[in-house]
């Protein structure tokens, strides 16, 4: 099935403290860990990154043996940088995938369940439903009322949609920023189907969250 690929670094990591795209993780930077993954399923893959500094991950990328990869620079909010890379794509049609390169545990094994998925919806995300009890609050922190969980999911990526479809949703946004790719699909009249995740896909947002992964990516290994 044919596929390109999205990967999303090009955020400021401000919560993390430094540039955590590049920070290593099992020895080798972040962002690459997706592109190992996901590159023996793609057509073709764009990574996104900080403006200017493109040769950078470039000369990162062929230092660890990876070839044949876009690199283009990212824009002001998230969907800005998307958006550039989709504009980067030599592919018209098929499907593409959306992915934040902050969450190097991602499967290519997910891909292809969600790939399968959205060839029958348009598109299809990865998530797990949410078992923790929700609460809104004011602005001060203050309860104010339950969240029901029921059919509340929990929404991560890669998120994979019909690549026609989702460059039409992007210009029918008309430039707003969302936080992910599937509520652009959706407002433009997409059909989102979720897809339950089989393994661990947490996103690095802290510095102590490089060392949590490593040993949870370890253990899962040693179980398997």
């Amino acid at each position: 099935m044919k596929c390109s690929i999205i990967i999303v670094a090009a955020g400021s990591s401000t919560r993390f403290g430094k540039d955590k795209q590049t920070a290593l993780f099992r020895g080798i930077p972040l962002f690459l860990h997706s592109v190992r993954a996901f590159q023996p399923l793609a057509e073709e893959v764009t990574v996104v990154v900080p403006a200017g500094r493109e040769a950078e991950f470039r000369q990162l990328a062929a230092a660890h043996g990876i070839e044949g990869v876009t690199f283009v620079a990212g824009g002001e909010c998230r969907s800005a940088s998307v958006q550039n890379g989709l504009d980067s794509l030599k592919s018209l049609d098929g499907f593409v995938a959306i992915h934040d390169a902050a969450r190097p545990l991602a499967t290519p094994e997910m891909l292809q369940e969600l790939l399968e998925t959205a060839s029958r919806t348009g598109g299809a995300i990865p998530g797990h439903q949410v078992v923790d009890t929700l609460l809104r609050s004011d602005d001060n922190g203050i309860v104010t009322e339950p969240i029901p969980r029921k059919n509340a999911w929990a929404i991560s990526t890669p998120q994979v949609f019909d690549l026609k479809r989702l460059r039409e949703a992007y210009r029918l946004s008309g430039g707003e920023s969302f936080t992910d790719d599937s509520q652009v699909f959706i407002h433009a009249g997409g059909k989102v189907a979720l897809v339950e995740e089989k393994t661990a896909n947490p996103k690095i947002t802290f510095p102590g969250d490089i060392r949590r992964l490593e040993i949870l990516s370890s253990t899962e290994e040693t179980e398997q």
